[in-house]
């Protein structure tokens, strides 16, 4: 796979027209379509302006390699149970999860470094 199958790949996962990645990076659609379509190489400034406005993970488009997230023990031990549940059981399991963490930051408001909105 090119970079830029990757790319298109990409945009395609994420719901993204390339209007839409013009108006919000300005990228010309043109440009990015030569980029997808391997007629031209993206450059890192370019790369770089597509993190600025969106979750991409620029080593996948370059090499094909995913950044895999770094989880603590704690978290790989939940999310083996986690998976272990039937999908009905993981959903009141997380709205379960979701009012003990309300609950904690309700308690504790100085505390909480929520990464969830």
């Amino acid at each position: 796979m090119t970079v830029g199958n990757r790319l298109k790949e990409w945009r395609i996962e994420n719901k993204l027209k390339t209007t839409e990645i013009k108006e919000k990076t300005g990228i010309s659609t043109g440009g990015f379509s030569d980029y997808e379509n391997d007629k031209k190489l993206i450059g890192s400034k370019t790369l770089i302006t597509l993190a600025e406005f969106y979750d991409i993970d620029i080593n996948y488009i370059l090499t094909g390699v995913r950044n895999e997230p770094k989880l603590s023990l704690n978290e790989q031990e939940l999310l083996e149970y986690f998976n272990i549940l039937p999908d009905r059981e993981q959903i009141k399991f997380i709205g379960r999860l979701e009012e003990m963490a309300e609950k904690y930051k309700e308690d504790n408001p100085k505390s909480s470094n929520s990464k969830i909105g």
